[in-house]
């Protein structure tokens, strides 16, 4: 977006929002990318609530003009504005507080030139840390090289205390079917549209399985807990093969299903271009889990530039 356009939507924000607050223009490292976005603090608190302007092209419209993206932005800071929330601040809080996020580090190497993380393949393990909770809302920030003498650690530590907070979470495997019949029975459905999921169910079977966390956010981070992928092992009963479907959850395969390792980057390629946004998106690679080790499944051709295309389609900055 134009300087010029996000100078009109700030003018127009401010005429809405009222001398109460103020609003200034940022660029954020986001997962996903660099965005430009405009910070609005009300009054003196602590706490902004940040938007961003070229993400309303998709819900208004690429003709939106800057008085309609002005009046929806404001709405949405008027919406999400609540009472500042008590933060933990000792350093015990901050450590137990560690946690890994699993990203896609092409899309993020801004976001990792300062980030506390340790990378893997195309994929980067970042440290973040939980603040606090409001009703069902978890608030959370990056440990950065800058804040890291809050936590009285090195990086080391924080990323080995962050693996061990992490591997403390409870995970759940479920198949493709059990996903859909719990989305049905938390629809309560008509009991015709329940055999209808069976039928369709026994005729199209599926062979994937959904790895995540129980909060089903960031259940990714399920990658770099041993125990966690072990149990999916011995579950499953065989070795197999590791989608990264989003940041928070990946998708597994019995290696007996008979696919191919190609057909199945195939699969994560398509998906992840078509429909994963890219603070979402985790990797184009696929991996294989032996019953001892994760490695990746070698490919002769790097991927690695979807992911950028991706995330500059989505108005994210690559620097």
């Amino acid at each position: 977006m134009e300087r010029e356009e996000m100078k009109r939507i700030q003018k127009e924000m401010e005429k809405r929002l009222g001398d109460d607050w103020d609003i200034q223009p940022v660029t954020v490292n986001k997962v996903g990318g660099q965005r430009e976005g405009l910070s609005c603090r009300y009054q003196e608190e602590n706490m902004a609530v940040t938007v961003y302007p070229e993400s309303c092209r998709v819900t208004l419209g690429e003709k939106a003009g800057a008085e309609e993206i002005g009046e929806y932005l404001a709405g949405i800071v008027e919406e999400n504005h609540r009472p500042p929330i008590e933060v933990s601040r000792t350093a015990e809080d901050f450590r137990n507080g560690l946690y890994i996020q699993m990203v896609n580090a092409d899309v993020n190497r801004e976001l990792l030139k300062d980030a506390v993380y340790y990378q893997k393949e195309d994929m980067a393990a970042i440290a973040r840390c939980r603040a606090g909770q409001e009703g069902g809302d978890v608030y959370s920030f990056l440990v950065t090289k800058e804040n890291l003498s809050a936590f009285q650690m090195t990086e080391g530590e924080v990323l080995e205390r962050a693996y061990r907070n992490t591997a403390r979470q409870e995970f759940s495997l479920m198949s493709m079917e059990d996903i859909m019949r719990e989305m049905f029975s938390a629809m309560a459905s008509a009991p015709e549209d329940v055999e209808a999921l069976e039928r369709m169910i026994k005729e199209n079977p599926s062979p994937l399985y959904i790895l995540t966390n129980e909060e089903r956010l960031n259940g990714a981070n399920a990658l770099v807990c041993p125990q966690v992928l072990q149990d999916a092992y011995e579950t499953l009963g065989e070795p197999y093969y590791v989608l990264p479907s989003s940041t928070h959850e990946v998708l597994l395969v019995k290696e007996s299903e008979g696919f191919t390792p190609e057909e199945l980057r195939n699969m994560v390629s398509e998906v992840n271009i078509s429909t994963v946004s890219p603070e979402d998106l985790l990797s184009f690679k696929i991996f294989r889990y032996d019953g001892r080790t994760l490695s990746a499944v070698k490919e002769e051709t790097q991927t690695m530039t979807e992911a950028a295309r991706k995330a500059k389609e989505h108005g994210f900055k690559l620097i």
